[in-house]
């Protein structure tokens, strides 16, 4: 039985654009860290392939300490082969990591657009791993369509960086009719962070594993890899998926709608709710969203409500409310407020959304400043 890894988007060294340059450096550190553990966890259950679909390092980022790092740990795993094949964030070129880099015998890296073949005899199988490489930033076109394996007998896994989502994608895009056409056993899919479920159609397996440490508030929940257990034998090719959590942290975000808030305390309240519902712990990072018609008098108090959350990796408070105001009362008012509420009337009316956000919050704080009220939080 083989034992494979299927891993793709890891990101060594992205920038995290979180709340502070210490919680983005943190984030930064536990990425390196999930690598490490990724090789232990490879090591310990005695892996025979990590596929690598693309995206291993941020080539804009990288830096030698991480680079020597994967290398290190590559090194440390004699027994294992590691198959990469370039993605758009560190694509192959005269001048990219791939080429300024010696990597151990036991790495097999993809360096041309069109496909490659590296094959492996383990545990008596023969194995063929084909893939390729982004050369550049982008691809207009998907390369392997109706491209068939060599050797119908030996296990044939494609490894492939490429968008199935997007039609006339620039990041090679790639559609189901593309998979079907060939005669790969599996498809090893990488670019799109967020977890797809490993499927298959008669005997062929495909599916993107995510990214094993989510990066930003577009990769929520758990995240992780992809072990399989593949064989084949004159009856078919077999293949058993297992998703195994890798993320150290996870995202999460919660839209509370509080349309009809009088107080603040209102929706301060429905925050501690929220909050005591839901089991966060310490590995989370939330994007807590405020939405709906609130009183003027009323505002989002972002201070108390991270101060509910100190027991949270990060939280972060967004404040997309909107004034309910009583138009029809503001329309007819003879005083200041009815005449400064009529000059922003066109705008509130507007087509376009971001004009009408930027005239209700003129309004709300204009009619704050009449009323000689406290002016809601920015």
């Amino acid at each position: 039985m083989l034992k494979v890894i299927h891993t793709a988007d890891i990101h060594l060294d992205s920038p995290f654009s979180l709340g502070n340059a210490e919680t983005s450096a943190l984030r930064r550190e536990e990425l390196r860290d999930m690598f490490r553990r990724l090789c232990r966890y490879a090591g310990d259950q005695k892996t025979d392939l990590v596929l690598i679909a693309g995206d291993l390092f941020d080539r804009k980022f990288v830096t030698k300490n991480t680079i020597d790092l994967v290398v290190k740990e590559f090194a440390a795993l004699p027994e294992i082969r590691f198959v990469i094949t370039p993605g758009n964030h560190d694509y192959y070129a005269p001048d990219s990591i791939w080429t300024k880099t010696v990597f151990p015998e036991n790495v097999t890296i993809f360096k041309s657009e069109s496909v490659e073949r590296a094959s492996f005899d383990i545990r008596g199988q023969k194995v063929d791993v084909y893939g390729y490489a982004f050369t550049s930033i982008s691809m207009d076109h998907c390369p392997f369509t109706e491209y068939q394996a060599e050797d119908p007998d030996a296990i044939n896994i494609l490894v492939a960086h490429g968008n199935m989502l997007q039609k006339n994608a620039e990041d090679c895009p790639i559609t189901l009719a593309d998979i079907r056409s060939t005669n790969f056993d599996y498809v090893a899919l990488g670019h799109i962070h967020n977890l797809h479920e490993i499927t298959s159609e008669d005997d062929q397996w495909y599916g993107y594993c995510g990214s094993p440490e989510p990066r930003d508030f577009g990769e929520t929940g758990w995240h992780g890899i992809y072990t399989l257990d593949m064989n084949k034998t004159d009856e078919g090719f077999f293949c058993k998926p297992q998703f195994v959590k890798m993320a150290t942290r996870r995202y999460m975000v919660e839209t509370l709608n509080v349309t009809g808030a009088e107080q603040s305390d209102a929706i301060l309240e429905a925050a501690r709710k929220l909050l005591s519902e839901r089991d966060y712990q310490d590995e989370t990072l939330l994007r807590m969203k405020f939405v709906g018609e609130i009183a003027p008098s009323a505002q989002v108090p972002t201070a108390e409500i991270k101060a509910l959350a100190t027991h949270l990796a990060y939280i972060e408070v967004v404040d997309e409310t909107a004034p309910l105001f009583d138009f029809d009362y503001l329309s007819a008012d003879p005083t200041i407020r009815g005449a400064y509420f009529r000059q922003l009337l066109p705008m509130l009316k507007s087509s376009d959304l971001r004009e009408r956000e930027v005239a209700s919050m003129a309004l709300r704080y204009g009619l704050s400043v009449l009323s000689g009220e406290e002016l809601p939080e920015l």
